[in-house]
């Protein structure tokens, strides 16, 4: 005799129930999802967005050139030196915003800046750098958009730094601002300017001409002579100008209030830095400069911290107190008027100068100011003010 059969009749049914659930929760759990993925993009600063054309070359583009504003440029123009390219557009926004730092820099840094004209009319992008001013020392009409897309451009504006290679270096998204100029793009700058140069001095020619101090020279402060050919090679990020020029007459003021010149200082070679209290990284580096100047200045050389911080000067003396600062004179400049005319715009910026009065180097950025390597670069124009006193005192000896 059979056994009669279970009533399955509920769990039956609830098999529908939970279909109907899990058909009820997925479009939530969608939603979720998509909701946490919007307050990321949210809160996400898309300057941090990767760029996969860093390290490769910059694309070559054969594009006409703003009316007015030429000459067009192609990636040969990037191809031995420093190139700034920004992605700008005149219906943009954001673009005005960092247009006078862009035309600030193009005044105050000798680096070339590509100006990149995106989907614009070509009048309205004239129209526009007739009317803010052009930074640019070459302009290109993206009119399509098709070359923003081969350099990866996400909108409006962006920047690249290309090496001296021809590869693309850096990439900011959107508007610069003072801080991405002087702790990312300006540092950048410098090295890439070392790597320039390093390259040059690497071919023949150069390599001939290029000598290194003895450390044992070092040692004793006697470095030998001859120029600053080997200035760029020693200290990484310092750049030696291709063409040196004078320090301004400008006045300064020195601890008491008075004011000075760098006239005052003639035939001593000069390290002249300029920071400020309010800098984190001058801060940073100061102790070295007093070591440098403890061990080092002298009749010949001078270390030279120009503060532009404003106000009572008491707070740099404050500040030097703080650190245990006791070979560092006050200098200051609260008014930017010697920073400005000698073409300073990040921070902390160290010149170095020689016995006659000529801007040879600079270096934007932080560095061990008593170190090895900054000794070869500095103490030989030392030993040429050196020797140029000592040539004057003899030839006064000499004379009847």
């Amino acid at each position: 005799m059979s056994e009669p059969k279970q009533d399955s009749g509920p769990q039956t049914a609830q098999a529908p129930v939970r279909r109907n659930r899990l058909l009820f929760a997925l479009p939530v759990v969608a939603f979720l999802i998509l909701a946490v993925a919007l307050a990321v993009g949210l809160y996400r600063d898309p300057s941090l967005v990767p760029s996969p054309l860093i390290g490769k070359p910059a694309p070559d583009s054969a594009l006409a050139e703003v009316p007015g504003f030429g000459p067009a440029f192609s990636r040969e123009d990037f191809l031995g030196k420093v190139t700034l390219v920004n992605v700008f557009a005149s219906w943009c926004v954001s673009c005005r915003d960092e247009h006078p730092l862009l035309v600030r820099l193009s005044e105050q840094e000798d680096i070339p800046i590509f100006g990149l004209a995106y989907k614009d009319d070509p009048e309205d992008a004239a129209g526009w750098l007739t009317d803010f001013g052009s930074p640019y020392s070459a302009t290109g009409l993206d009119l399509d958009g098709r070359t923003a897309i081969e350099w990866g451009v996400y909108g409006v504006p962006e920047t690249f730094l290309v090496g001296p290679d021809g590869n693309i270096a850096y990439k900011k998204i959107g508007p610069i601002g003072p801080e991405d100029l002087q702790n990312e793009i300006l540092p950048r700058i410098a090295e890439l300017r070392t790597q320039a140069a390093a390259m040059a001095l690497a071919e023949p020619e150069a390599a001939d001409a290029a000598t290194t101090v003895p450390e044992a020279e070092l040692q004793s402060g006697d470095a030998a002579d001859g120029g600053t050919q080997e200035v760029v090679a020693t200290l990484p990020n310092l750049a030696r100008l291709d063409t040196p020029h004078s320090l301004p007459e400008t006045e300064f003021f020195l601890a008491d209030g008075s004011k000075a010149r760098f006239s005052d200082y003639a035939g001593k070679a000069i390290v002249l830095n300029f920071w400020a209290t309010w800098c984190p990284p001058c801060r940073e580096e100061m102790p070295s400069l007093d070591r440098l100047a403890a061990q080092y200045g002298s009749e010949d050389l001078v270390v030279m911290t120009m503060s532009l911080d404003r106000g009572d000067p008491q707070q740099i003396a404050d500040f030097y107190e703080e650190i245990g600062a006791q070979s560092l004179d006050i200098y200051h400049d609260p008014s930017m008027s010697v920073s400005r005319a000698l073409r300073v715009f990040g921070l902390p910026t160290t010149l170095l100068v020689d016995y006659r009065g000529e801007v040879v180097a600079q270096l934007v950025g932080t560095a061990e100011w008593d170190s090895p390597e900054a000794l070869a670069a500095i103490l030989p124009l030392a030993s040429q003010a050196s020797d140029a006193r000592l040539g004057v005192a003899q030839q006064a000896q000499l004379e009847p």
